[in-house]
């Protein structure tokens, strides 16, 4: 997922403020009410960028040191990927050379013990480790954690293993931390008592917008067909929480002022025990301010308000003008006031079909263009998903806060109604589950389109609504005409700019740790992945690299079919990733070095691949093909297989050459320098190495090198990795053929384009440090 740029929310609130501009044209006082709009916007922005600006990192100067901190927890831990994480507001940090320094920075730790207590909010603890950089985007399209966390104050990391590291030694008294912190503590217990696990966190994201881990299949199968929503909380759900609450009440009997201020106030609770998330904060604004309104006997401008929404929303969190959530929450909620009563009148359908079908092409149409720039993927059934879940949650949400309520006074109150609940939610989750297996082939991953072809799609989405009142700026209707053809050529130039195959080969060495990832990028847009990264099964890491690093790449790319996949040995930091791209991306042919491995991962991925009619083919040196014109590659390794070498397996490695004009890759997977000699006969000078075995001291030998001449070295390593590669040895020989390294571990990935002739490098991360230690 890209990183929104500022440019995209100053897009938003130009758009926004177009909008008002010619909705309030023929209004007795429209500057006003526009430039009020307006005035509120960019005071958001411009706060939020302020916020940043005055409050700088204060951890830098400790990074990769083991510090103590001092501080106390800001946040109710949440449970994600196998780990507690929670933010401490840091107070001091105390280094090893016995440096004592007050400050006032904030910390994300990562806690994995399994037995120990888990801080709570307002706890205020002592925590020992190594105090960590966040991670800056280290792939092209890759999550920037370092920007996402800053955004939210947030200026380093740290990691919990064992309970000697942490202590509690007092305790923070707050308005939130003795009402709203336990209020969402026991909605998670309740929760966990009520319902199984993996049901438990379903009903928690539905309710009240949880995040927590998810069963995998169903989480794929919601991002697949774009229905995440459901488990945010957002204005579905405050709108069918008070619109529940407004019926009880009325039942009741209860005084319209006295049941509006209930809502305003369960409104309130709702929104901080929910996390206070940027979709829920606007809701809760929205609502609030039309409750008020409705209360003062006026009628709220809905866009206003929605303006009004966002400006309190960056008081609330100024880091919240930079988040995607935001900016998606805005702009679906501008759609669905724009465009849902234009569309009405022309579905087929009784009255309530109409609505929903409208409200549900008014969110997909508003939304596509920001999700396919930061997502990469289209799926055609997701107007469909988004129609069978919408009468689900009006029944889902409403009832599972009232089951929730009651569990909390007491679990045998809600046991009434949990058969149901877990009854509807079934009736939501295996369709939604069906159908995104059932029509993955025609799920797209497209690259992320320029930005000002977002531009012109919602200029002319705004064009095409307002054309009328546009008029009324001129007296010539063949102004509104050519308009609208001008930008209907201009949406047309820009989808073919974006569409259009390069000329170049792309080679993108992915930095996927301590393993090996890279893409290959014909000009015709021919795609071959070599390995695909993956952390060893003994470390113990549910971390996988194929779904979380490689698979984004990919998407990013837009690549949805791959023409070649080729797995240069068994071992699972080359391999254990392409588990992942097996069963989401369609994979044309497989090639394997064939050397007899009995690793059950590895059997695994040919399993997988047989089973969805993938041919595998064995590599021999000696073969090779043109793979397009201009194009081609040949196989070096192996030849026959070699046993008795320190590593049979990497010493089998696929290695090979590939050529593209006047300019030349060599693969070399992990071949052993005790097996290089066999190839050196077949080698060639070449411009761009991949450097073998992570730069291992048993490979790339002096000889090899004299032969194989490389101006630029690409070497695919681990920060910090345990094996401590690459080898000063290798650097130096490298060096002393004049080689130009790049490492994954320091520059994050690396691209290669060339055109044949010429070759330009750029890095995801640029470098700080010397290539050598």
């Amino acid at each position: 997922m890209q990183t929104p740029p500022v440019a995209a929310f100053l897009l938003f609130y130009i758009v926004l403020l177009g909008v008002l501009i010619v909705k309030h044209r023929n209004r007795s006082r429209p500057i006003p009410i526009t430039m009020l709009t307006l005035g509120f916007l960019m005071a958001g922005l411009l706060y939020g960028l302020s916020h940043l600006s005055l409050h700088p990192n204060q951890f830098h100067r400790f990074y990769d040191q083991h510090v103590t901190v001092t501080g106390v927890v800001k946040d109710s831990p949440v449970f994600l990927n196998g780990k507690w994480r929670y933010i401490v507001k840091a107070e001091r940090v105390l280094t090893g050379s016995g440096e004592n320094v007050e400050l006032e920075d904030r910390i994300q730790i990562s806690d994995s013990r399994k037995i120990e207590p888990i801080p709570r909010y307002g706890d205020r603890i002592q925590i020992r480790g190594l105090l960590l950089e966040p991670t800056p985007q280290r792939n092209p399209g890759g999550y920037d954690d370092q920007q996402y966390l800053a955004r939210k104050g947030i200026h380093a990391r740290m990691s919990v293993k064992f309970a000697n590291q942490i202590e509690k030694i007092g305790q923070e008294t707050s308005l939130y931390g003795i009402t709203v912190s336990p209020l969402r503590d026991h909605a998670w217990n309740t929760l966990y008592k009520l319902f199984p696990p993996g049901e438990a966190e379903l009903a928690g994201g539905i309710v009240l917008g949880f995040k927590s881990d998810l069963p995998g299949e169903w989480e794929t199968a919601f991002e697949t067909l774009s229905v995440t929503h459901i488990l945010a909380a957002s204005g579905f759900n405050v709108g069918l929480i008070s619109a529940a609450l407004f019926y009880l009440f009325k039942l009741f009997r209860m005084p319209k002022g006295m049941a509006g201020a209930i809502v305003i106030l369960t409104i309130v609770i709702y929104t901080l025990a929910s996390g206070a998330g940027p979709s829920v904060v606007r809701a809760g604004i929205m609502a609030i301010l039309i409750l008020i309104g409705a209360s003062l006997g006026r009628q709220a401008d809905m866009l206003t308000t929605v303006a009004t929404a966002a400006l309190l929303s960056a008081l609330w969190n100024p880091g919240v003008v930079f988040d995607i959530g935001f900016l998606l929450s805005f702009i679906t909620t501008i759609g669905l006031i724009l465009l849902t009563p234009r569309w009405m009148p022309f579905l087929p359908g009784p009255g309530w079909f109409r609505s929903a079908l409208a409200a549900c092409l008014a969110a997909q149409i508003a939304s596509t263009p920001i999700l396919v720039y930061h997502f990469n993927q289209i799926s055609p059934f997701s107007l469909l998903a988004n129609l069978y879940i919408m009468p689900l949650t009006f029944l889902l949400v409403p009832l599972g806060f009232g089951m929730l309520v009651l569990g909390m006074a007491h679990p045998w109150l809600a046991l009434p109604f949990v058969g149901l609940y877990r009854f509807l939610m079934l009736l939501l989750v295996k369709p939604v589950v069906w159908l995104s297996e059932a029509t993955r082939q025609w799920t797209l991953s497209v690259s992320s389109p320029p930005l000002w072809g977002v531009a012109l799609f919602y200029a002319g989405l705004l064009f095409l609504l307002y054309r009328n009142r546009i008029s009324k700026f001129t007296t010539s209707r063949r102004f509104v005409r050519n308009g609208i053809g001008l930008l209907a050529i201009l949406l047309v130039a820009a989808a073919l700019l974006w569409l259009k195959p390069s000329k170049e080969l792309r080679v993108t060495f992915l930095d996927v740790g301590q393993g090996d990832s890279a893409l290959i990028e014909t000009p015709s847009g021919m795609t071959i992945l070599v390995d695909g990264g993956g952390i060893p099964s003994y470390f113990e890491s549910d971390f996988d690299v194929g779904e979380r690093i490689v698979l984004p790449f990919l998407r990013h790319r837009g690549v949805g079919t791959l023409d070649y996949v080729i797995a240069t040995h068994a071992d699972e930091d080359h391999v254990r990733g392409l588990l992942a791209i097996l069963k989401h991306v369609k994979v044309r042919n497989l090639i394997v070095s064939g050397y007899p491995d009995d690793s059950p991962f590895y059997q695994e991925i040919l399993e997988t691949a047989r089973s969805r009619g993938t041919p595998i083919y064995q590599a021999q040196a000696g073969i090779g093909w043109q793979l397009e014109p201009g194009v081609a590659w040949r196989f070096l390794n192996p030849a026959v297989f070699h046993q008795g070498t320190r590593s049979d397996s990497n010493s089998n490695s696929v290695v090979f050459q590939l050529e593209f004009g006047s300019r030349r890759f060599l693969f070399t997977g992990d071949i052993e320098g005790e097996t290089e000699p066999d190839i050196l006969p077949f080698v060639q000078p070449v411009d761009v190495l991949k450097v073998a075995h992570h730069g291992s001291h048993y490979s790339t030998t002096p000889e090899f090198l004299a032969k194989v001449r490389p101006r630029y070295a690409i070497i695919s390593a681990g920060k910090r990795n345990v094996y401590h590669h690459p080898h000063r040895d290798v650097l130096n020989r490298l060096a002393g053929v004049g080689a130009q390294v790049y490492r994954t571990d320091r520059h994050g990935a690396v691209t290669v384009t060339t055109d044949g002739n010429k070759l330009q490098i750029r890095t995801a991360i640029a470098d700080s440090q010397p290539n050598f230690r």
